[in-house]
């Protein structure tokens, strides 16, 4: 639009310029037509800058993005929706033909994708938390091989197994440390409807 506007103005103040006016020394330029000028080129300089610095910024973003830890190997990692009625009750069947291919290393489940949670849960009490303050985490339920799947990086604690003893336990992530404020959280408890459940584990950020 600017570049418009500014090649506008010269062709129709050229196209009202009389030669004979100019050969007789009365032909005048108004300050007013150097003003609009001007105007007109630092609103394009202006706009030209703004575009290549949201360029630029845009482009850090997708670079960091891309390139950004995400605490899991997305590399080889394929992940299926199994909500279909054909799928049910048969994870376990699906899991053990898919391993005996020998085209897949590990096999897993869990309430959603990585990159979709849908579940978030409120209610959660642990030692040192405001009774008034109001907590909702976004919470996924995970077969024991869902780590070895997904290659985790655990900073403290271990990974779940297959024992009956980890069903009513967590693995947490950083932030939630963090939130919690908790300085050694391997090991203490979380409540939630009544209910205790035991953290054994933290991993790294998975985003």
């Amino acid at each position: 639009f600017t570049s418009i506007v500014s090649a506008s103005f010269p062709a129709i103040h050229l196209s009202s310029f009389s030669p004979i006016k100019a050969l007789k020394k009365t032909f005048r330029t108004g300050n007013r037509a150097k003003t609009f000028r001007r105007v007109l080129v630092v609103t394009q300089f202006s706009i030209s800058i703004t575009l290549i610095a949201g360029t630029i910024v845009v482009n850090q973003q997708i670079a960091h993005s891309l390139d950004r830890p995400m605490g899991y190997e997305a590399d080889n990692l394929l992940s299926v929706k199994a909500y279909h009625e054909d799928y049910r009750n048969k994870q376990q069947v699906i899991a053990d033909e898919l391993l005996k291919s020998g085209v897949v290393a590990s096999v897993s489940q869990s309430s959603s994708s990585l990159t979709e949670p849908n579940k978030v849960y409120g209610g959660f009490d642990w030692e040192g938390k405001d009774p008034l303050e109001l907590t909702n985490f976004v919470f996924y339920e995970v077969t024991p091989s869902f780590g070895k799947t997904v290659q985790w990086n655990l900073s403290s604690g271990r990974d779940f197994t297959t024992n009956k003893v980890d069903e009513n336990t967590y693995i947490i992530n950083q932030s939630a440390v963090e939130y919690m404020g908790m300085k050694d959280p391997v090991g203490q408890i979380l409540s939630r409807n009544n209910k205790d459940y035991r953290i054994i584990g933290v991993v790294d950020d998975l985003i």
